[in-house]
């Protein structure tokens, strides 16, 4: 089957973001407008690459591309933060490796302020996995049963806990999850033009009023930071889609021309 260049590019396009967004002194608004669905993105453009597997073919291909990376990357960052710095840090490393996301502040349990960094999307994102696919075997409506699984979890993990290794983030992320699925499903080719135009103006309205951060489990207000995230991530697939074709290869190539 012949590989997705859009999704690569998507993909590409949210790991600059990512380590753009963590940069210190941007502006807020900015800083909101990439946290508001840079994350997400990832989830949504793996539940569009979504295949029937069973709990068991699931678990064996997540523990070969999502935990066993995310074990030699957390052993690496401890043995550097041993190495160059102290052993208080290799073991905060530890601690945050353990946890994998840090957690809302305001939950009623804080067990730990430390979190493995960018990697908790893998852990997040092997649970999230194994959960759609027996959510997809034994529910019709998939969608809605995701949703309902993501509210609760975000709401217990914002207000009371959060477990260890990712295990609820992962529950949290089904709402995303399930969108990339429904958006395969239901086909880009359905999308109109002016669809987009709507989705990139209730992106932005979204990104400006609301805020989502889902390693702290921060989605203000809910429902809004949930479509601005769903919206923003199918525009930005749309424009990358277009990027791997002749004409926005013109385009960049122009854009680049100009820069030297």
């Amino acid at each position: 089957m012949q590989r997705n260049q859009s999704i690569d590019i998507a993909k590409a396009i949210g790991i600059i973001l990512m380590v753009v967004g963590h940069f210190n002194g941007l502006p807020h608004w900015f800083e909101k407008w990439i946290f508001s669905f840079h994350m997400p993105l990832f989830f949504i453009l793996s539940g569009y690459l979504f295949k029937p597997k069973t709990e068991i073919q699931v678990i064996k291909g997540g523990l070969k591309s999502l935990i066993w990376p995310y074990i030699y990357t957390a052993l690496i960052s401890i043995l550097m933060a041993f190495l160059l710095t102290s052993q208080e840090s290799a073991i905060n490393a530890a601690l945050g490796a353990f946890y994998g996301c840090q957690g809302h502040p305001n939950a009623k349990f804080v067990l730990s302020k430390f979190q493995a960094g960018p990697i908790w999307f893998l852990l997040s994102l092997f649970w999230c996995r194994i959960y759609f696919a027996f959510i997809y075997k034994h529910f019709k409506n998939y969608f809605l049963v995701c949703a309902f699984v993501g509210i609760i979890s975000a709401l217990f993990s914002s207000k009371v806990l959060n477990v260890p290794l990712c295990v609820v983030s992962g529950a949290v992320s089904l709402i995303f999850y399930a969108s990339g699925v429904k958006l395969k499903e239901f086909g880009f080719d359905k999308i109109k033009g002016w669809h987009y135009c709507i989705m990139l103006i209730v992106w932005l309205f979204c990104s400006r009023f609301g805020y989502l951060n889902m390693a702290s489990y921060v989605y203000y207000p809910y429902f809004l930071s949930i479509i601005g995230a769903v919206f923003g991530s199918i525009v930005v697939f749309k424009i990358c889609s277009f990027l791997k074709t002749g004409g926005g290869q013109l385009v960049l190539c122009v854009l680049l021309d100009n820069q030297l």
